[in-house]
């Protein structure tokens, strides 16, 4: 399983919450709602989509399994955030270049990804 398309989203919320991806896997699978944090260091992580539970505790929807393929994960999210934040852009839409002959994610790097387009905020409505 690859990742094929990275959209991410600045919230620009003046909380730890810097931005919001969404990512597909081979073209046929997305997990939306990955939360960009910051942390205390200056860095950020990854907070996977979860949901309130009855007794007032959060469980993870989907999450990687593997410390390799959340590294992995993280290292591209968070590069292609720093790519949207160095244009100035408040949006980004990045794709899988067309040469890329990668056979999973945790081959997978920033540099195998390019812009597509910009993406409106209206599409994470």
């Amino acid at each position: 399983m690859i990742i094929t398309s990275v959209q991410i989203r600045d919230t620009k919320t003046g909380t730890r919450l810097e931005g919001v991806a969404s990512v597909t896997f081979d073209d046929m699978m997305v997990i939306h709602d990955i939360k960009i944090i910051s942390n205390a260091e200056g860095g950020c992580f990854l907070a996977m989509p979860s949901r309130k539970l009855p007794n007032g505790t959060f469980t993870d929807i989907a999450h990687p399994i593997s410390r390799e393929a959340r590294g992995a994960l993280e290292n591209i999210i968070i590069s292609c955030f720093g790519c949207m934040r160095g244009s100035g852009l408040p949006n980004m839409n990045l794709r899988l270049g067309m040469n890329n002959t990668k056979k999973c994610m945790t081959e997978q790097v920033f540099e195998d990804f390019e812009v597509v387009q910009d993406v409106k905020a209206e599409s994470y409505a």
